[in-house]
């Protein structure tokens, strides 16, 4: 955190797989974390796992936090991220994956923005 504060950076901590996301969640923003990532493990969402129950839950807990949310984010899930107001979302698979990726990305994208 040091040299990320030295050098104009930020801190931002992954709760993959953490049992209890809102009591680390305190514990990380009162060392200093700036974002926190709600995050489902790629080999999770094969089972129709996704972020957005502890995206909803980390957000009510902590209205004021700056969360960031990744794993499992497409077209079909975005507007529901969204609905929590993340400061962060991260898409990966939606995009990387896409027979297009270019238009999943502007697709994606419009969706974020509004239009």
């Amino acid at each position: 955190m040091r040299a990320a504060r030295q050098h104009g950076g930020q801190i931002m901590a992954d709760l993959v797989q953490v049992s209890d996301p809102v009591a680390r969640g305190r514990a990380l923003l009162a060392l200093g974390c700036d974002l926190l990532c709600v995050h489902t493990a790629h080999d999770l969402q094969g089972g129709g796992e996704t972020p957005l129950a502890a995206l909803r839950w980390l957000r009510e807990a902590l209205p004021d936090a700056a969360l960031a949310v990744a794993g499992g984010i497409t077209l079909r899930t975005i507007d529901a991220a969204l609905s929590a107001a993340p400061a962060v979302v991260i898409v990966g698979s939606a995009i990387t994956g896409a027979d297009d990726p270019a238009q999943a990305a502007r697709a994606l994208r419009e969706r974020i923005d509004g239009r």
